[in-house]
């Protein structure tokens, strides 16, 4: 009953009905479980592999997981800026390798992603 008063009360100041709690509780767990699947999937989680070739200013970083990272983001690493040039993917245990070149300096940046090797160590939730 009482959620029946909260989603009528929603729907008459809001002019936007809540949806049903049972359904909102069985996609919030079904999200977790998907989440879990993804993350079995993908292995153990590794510190990423980062190789430097000075003569041409690049870098590939390899990742046991994705990146957010697009053409157009700005990545920042020992205080320079990179931008991605391409991706593509291996086998394990670091499938997702990214190459970077050094961003110029008369580049637009739209915002900068601070980037640490070590951050695929840790778990989001």
């Amino acid at each position: 009953m009482m959620e029946g008063v909260v989603r009528a009360i929603t729907a008459i100041g809001a002019k936007e009905t809540l949806p049903d709690l049972l359904l909102f509780v069985v996609a919030l767990v079904h999200a977790k479980l998907a989440a879990e699947n993804q993350e079995g999937k993908l292995g153990a989680r590794i510190s990423d592999e980062v190789q430097f070739d000075p003569a041409r200013e690049r870098l590939e970083i390899s990742s046991c997981r994705p990146k957010p990272w697009t053409l157009l983001t700005t990545i920042s690493h020992e205080g320079q800026f990179y931008e991605m040039v391409s991706e593509q993917k291996t086998g394990a245990p670091r499938p997702f390798v990214y190459h970077l070149r050094k961003k110029p300096p008369t580049a637009v940046i739209r915002g900068i992603c601070p980037y640490d090797p070590n951050e695929a160590l840790e778990i989001s939730s």
